[in-house]
């Protein structure tokens, strides 16, 4: 594993287990055949080989099979089938773009949303578009940190 700290662990449906640390790896776990796969930060751009942070605080998988990662600096997205990760950074210049830079949790709903947790408030991921309606406290919640 790429660190000794484990802060989550998500049970794909594939029964793949996959494991965010406190080093940023990302490390799958095939509990049939006991292999591991290990993926480091590698930044090249965007579309890099490994998570941006150094801190990986949620798992929530799309209807896409992708992994959305939230971490303590922005949202990275796995794919598992090319093994490439994207990245979603904070941009106060951009009003879709999500709020906050640490992301604290993940959840899908019924209907395939994606709701996202911030430091800056609550976040809602428009799927095909790879945009967000932000909610923060003047919207009606009790605080930004969610």
């Amino acid at each position: 594993m790429g660190a000794n700290e484990i802060s989550v662990i998500f049970k794909d449906s594939k029964g793949i287990l996959w494991i965010g640390t406190d080093g940023g790896s990302l490390d799958g776990l095939n509990p049939n055949t006991g292999s591991f796969t290990h993926y480091t930060p590698q930044f090249t751009g965007q579309n890099n080989l490994g998570p941006a942070d150094l801190f990986i605080w949620d798992i929530c998988p799309d209807n896409e099979n992708n992994l959305w990662l939230g971490t303590s600096q922005e949202i990275s997205v796995f794919d598992k089938q090319r093994k490439t990760f994207t990245h979603y950074q904070y941009n106060p210049f951009n009003p879709q773009s999500f709020l906050g830079s640490r992301v604290n949790c993940l959840y899908k709903d019924r209907e395939g949303n994606l709701w996202i947790g911030s430091k800056g408030g609550l976040n809602l991921l428009h799927q095909g578009q790879h945009t967000f309606t932000s909610y923060r406290e003047s919207d009606g919640l009790p605080n930004d940190f969610i």
